[in-house]
């Protein structure tokens, strides 16, 4: 017999489910339990399909399951949250691979059962965090995906070698430039970028690399950060986090008007000393995107800097905070030398949580 408009409600949230577990780059793990799910919902929608009676206890019972399985997985969760603005160990796998000569895709990231289990929790602590958990609570899902985004930083490749920014552009560049995708980094038309001079010795474009983490990230510059002096826009991205409640009452006590104020005269003495020290506020520490984030979001096409720059707390050999933005084709590297109290009109902040 037909089924009744009834049942018909919770079959439609089975099948909602489905979809989401099957969505591009994801996969639920095999288990017992999942096969038993799968022979379950076969039966029903079998029994449906030639119009055989369906208990509504039976549907409800098969809903409370997956209900289970998908409030057990915090990948199934932040896939609806973010949806296409997120990115995990799957999606990274299937995106960052590259075509040899002789036709064979190699992955660049590989991750074992064992690391995916770590990289899971870590993921189940990140949206379970208090803060992270109150920014999602208020903000709408659509404005939640226009404006921040939900990714996996990776610390090594598949061969152990660490991620930096120099073996992202030499293992990955390329095969950008092969995909029509332009390149990772910023090509100056006659000359070598200054932080591929070896005598410089930029150890942030050459040895520094992330932990393995998961980072919500916005999308673009925070709206009215752009054109302060480095002291200033400190202040804005204090603030920006005292109202968002997204920082800790110690990290914004560190950053007091008196404190910052002391760094501007200090600069006007020894510009260097007052870098060193307003980057290692954790306010900037904690919450600005570093250079290999960025470029990170700009290999996968997710970076709306386009124009602009973010200033970060990482900083060059010479002593200046590093500011990183689209330029061209690529991702092009700046350094604050002896200006921290200039405003630019087109350098602010991409926040990182």
């Amino acid at each position: 017999m037909p089924s009744s408009p009834e049942q018909q409600p919770q079959l439609t949230d089975i099948k909602e489910s489905e979809e989401v577990k099957k969505a591009p780059g994801f996969e639920l793990e095999k288990s017992k339990e999942l096969d038993q799910f799968a022979a379950e919902a076969n039966k029903i929608a079998e029994a449906i399909e030639e119009d055989k009676p369906v208990l509504l206890g039976q549907v409800l019972e098969l809903r409370e399951a997956l209900e289970k399985m998908i409030e057990s997985d915090p990948r199934i969760e932040a896939k609806r949250l973010f949806g296409e603005s997120y990115m995990g160990p799957d999606e990274i796998e299937a995106y960052f691979t590259v075509q040899e000569e002789n036709g064979r895709v190699e992955k660049l990231f590989e991750y074992t059962p064992e690391e995916r289990k770590r990289i899971n929790q870590m993921l189940r602590e990140k949206l379970d965090d208090p803060q992270i958990k109150d920014l999602i609570a208020r903000t709408p899902r659509e404005e939640l995906r226009e404006r921040f985004q939900l990714f996996l930083f990776p610390d090594k490749f598949k061969d152990g070698t660490p991620v930096t920014m120099k073996s992202l552009n030499d293992k990955f560049s390329a095969e950008m430039e092969k995909r029509g995708r332009g390149s990772l980094m910023y090509k100056h038309p006659r000359e070598k970028e200054w932080y591929y001079n070896d005598d410089r010795r930029e150890n942030f474009f050459t040895t520094n690399s992330n932990l393995l983490s998961w980072k919500l990230l916005s999308r673009s510059t925070l709206k009215g950060s752009m054109g302060h002096d480095c002291f200033e826009e400190t202040k804005f991205l204090r603030e920006y986090l005292r109202q968002n409640n997204l920082a800790g009452e110690d990290e914004l006590a560190e950053c007091s008007d008196e404190r910052l104020t002391e760094l501007k005269q200090l600069n006007g003495q020894d510009w260097k000393e007052a870098s060193r020290q307003l980057s290692e506020l954790k306010i900037n520490k904690n919450y600005r995107i570093n250079p290999l984030e960025a470029i990170f979001m700009h290999a996968i096409k997710q970076s709306e800097i386009y124009g602009r720059a973010a200033r970060t707390a990482w900083r060059s050999s010479y002593g200046g905070m590093l500011s990183v933005g689209e330029y061209g084709q690529g991702m092009a590297i700046g350094a604050d030398y002896d200006n921290l109290d200039k405003e630019i009109s087109n350098v602010g902040i991409v926040l990182s949580l």
